[in-house]
Formats: C-alpha cells, sequence, structure tokens
C-alpha cells in the first residue's frame, strides 16, 4: 500500500497568508483538511482561497468550522484549539491517509512560521 498523506490546518482569518501556506505542502500532501476557527470574530475568504488553490492542483480539500462554546462566543479566539484540532482529525479520510500531518500556521512580521506535528498509527511528534 501506499503512503498518503493528509495535511490538516487549523486557522483563523489567514486569506493573506493561506495559499503560500498551501503552495509550499501541496506537492507532498494527498488531501487537506482545514478547519476555521476564529472565535468570536466575523470570518474572511480564507476557506474559499484554499478551495482555489486545492482545486488548481487537483488536491481534494475537506473543510470544518470551529465555533466558541456559547459562554465565549463574543471571544476574539479559540476558546478551546484541542477542540479544534480534533474536529480536524476527525475530518481526515483514515481509508485512506497512512500519515497526518498538522500545521499551525503563525504569523510573523516578515513571513508565515508553519509548526508541524506528524501523525502516523504509532503516535505523533511536533516540531
Amino acid at each position: 500500500m501506499d503512503a498518503r498523506i493528509s495535511l490538516c490546518l487549523i486557522v483563523g482569518n489567514e486569506s493573506g497568508y493561506i495559499e503560500r501556506c498551501l503552495e509550499s505542502f501541496l506537492p507532498v500532501a494527498d488531501e487537506v483538511v482545514v478547519v476555521r476557527a476564529v472565535g468570536g470574530l466575523a470570518p474572511d475568504d480564507t476557506l474559499e482561497r484554499a478551495a482555489a488553490v486545492c482545486r488548481r492542483h487537483g488536491v481534494g480539500l475537506v473543510t470544518g468550522e470551529y465555533r466558541n462554546r456559547a459562554e465565549h462566543a463574543d471571544w476574539p479566539h479559540v476558546d478551546d484549539f484541542a477542540a479544534a484540532r480534533q474536529l480536524a482529525r476527525t475530518l481526515v479520510n483514515c481509508s485512506t491517509s497512512s500519515f497526518v500531518g498538522m500545521c499551525l500556521p503563525l504569523r510573523t512580521k516578515r513571513r508565515c512560521v508553519v509548526g508541524f506535528m506528524a501523525c502516523t498509527p504509532k503516535g505523533c511528534r511536533g516540531s
């Protein structure tokens, strides 16, 4: 069986960065899962831009949206990142993926830095 890689991204309003982030990983990804988690902020067009990039590259895209719990609905940040991460994992097509990479885009003034977690049936490791 050939190894297949699912790339999981948990993003906020990242329309200015999502295309470049995806372009760097799509050559090795067989599937992309993007979960938008923006807290109480209004969402931008990040998911639409992600869909356009994946279409251009012929890579499947699955999207999800994490929403804060009701008591934290007005927070401008995500109230439970672990829940957003778990949502991303549940959206992965486990029947075809051998490896799952969780990417966390972090903006700096100069560039987009990405932390990566490689998950296999034996466990996970982060960088």
